[in-house]
Order: C-alpha cells, then structure tokens, then sequence
C-alpha cells in the first residue's frame, strides 16, 4: 500500500439537486441527464481531472473532487456539466488541500 503526500490544491464540490426529493424521484428526462452526468465525470476521470465522485445516501448530496489548479477551472469544468447546463444540480465550491492519497 503506498500514500501520496501532497501540497496540490484541488477543488471539493458539494452538488445538489434541484428539488427536495432529487434524486429519489427523478423524471425519466432527469435520469437521462444524470447518466450524461455520469459520462461526463468519466471523461474527466479519464483526463486526470477528477479525484472522486460519489452520493451521500443519508442526504442526498453528491461530492466531487477535482484534481484541478484554480476556482475558475472549477468552475468552467462543472459549467460544462450536461446536469448543471440543465439545471438539475447546483454545485457549492471549496478549495480543498489534498494532504493524503492511497494510490
């Protein structure tokens, strides 16, 4: 088992839904979005881009961690999200500082 210790900022994102019981009731057109939201995570994952992405299950919020250096990248990055461009998740931004990895 090897740890990474780091100095690199990235970038932690509480994400959202539009609605008080999204995800658990999605429309069949907000399931269709989510699944490109999923793709396009991918795709970031595939670019070095995204640390980690997943779902709280006790209140619905999702996180992400981006492996970017700037907010504005954040941004632009999570602007680009087929979900956010249609309004079915809000993401909050935080500089977050990656101390430890397991890689």
């Amino acid at each position: 088992m090897h740890y990474l210790l780091t100095e690199h900022n990235a970038y932690f994102i509480t994400i959202r839904g539009c609605r008080e019981d999204f995800p658990r009731n999605m429309t069949a057109e907000e399931t269709k979005i989510m699944k490109d939201h999923f793709d396009y995570l991918q795709g970031l994952m595939e670019k070095g881009k995204l640390i980690m992405a997943g779902r709280n299950l006790d209140n619905d919020s999702g996180y992400i961690i981006l492996n970017i250096k700037s907010l504005d990248e954040a941004k632009t990055l999570m602007s680009n999200d087929p979900s956010v461009k249609k309004n079915v998740i809000q993401p909050v931004f935080e500089e977050f500082r990656v101390s430890m990895l397991k890689c």
